[in-house]
């Protein structure tokens, strides 16, 4: 698993137009604890509905494990890795413009597995400065 700290990223970088609920979500774990909430982020190229699902619990389990309070999991299905159109990961940037956070993905070719549109994404994601781990 792959994680990363975010603090508060401006909200110019997207238009209000774009914004779109995430494809799904799943809500806390109770026994988890920290101190900044924990998003988790899912890209599929096909649409497999089942495969998405394990992916999520995949990102809870890893949560649990490390004692994050996972509070979202954002997925986009039937994406492609060069698609910058992405629904769940809009709405991801939109909950990390309004509360800053940590992000969990399973790896980063769940951003792209194109180095430079992956570089891209990570620096929307780390333009206020987070820590690494």
């Amino acid at each position: 698993m792959w994680k990363e700290t975010v603090s508060p990223i401006a909200a110019a970088h997207h238009s209000s137009a774009s914004r779109q609920p995430p494809v799904e979500h799943t809500r806390g774990m109770e026994s988890a604890v920290s101190a900044a909430p924990t998003l988790g982020y899912v890209r599929l190229s096909r649409a497999d509905s089942r495969r998405l699902g394990q992916l999520r619990r995949d990102i809870a389990t890893y949560c649990e494990r490390e004692g994050l309070a996972l509070e979202l999991v954002f997925g986009d299905s039937g994406v492609s890795d060069t698609e910058m159109v992405r629904p769940g990961w809009t709405a991801l940037l939109d909950v990390l413009d309004r509360s800053g956070g940590q992000v969990v993905l399973p790896t980063l070719d769940h951003l792209s597995r194109d180095f430079t549109l992956r570089a891209d994404m990570r620096a929307q994601l780390t333009q206020a400065g987070p820590r690494w781990w």
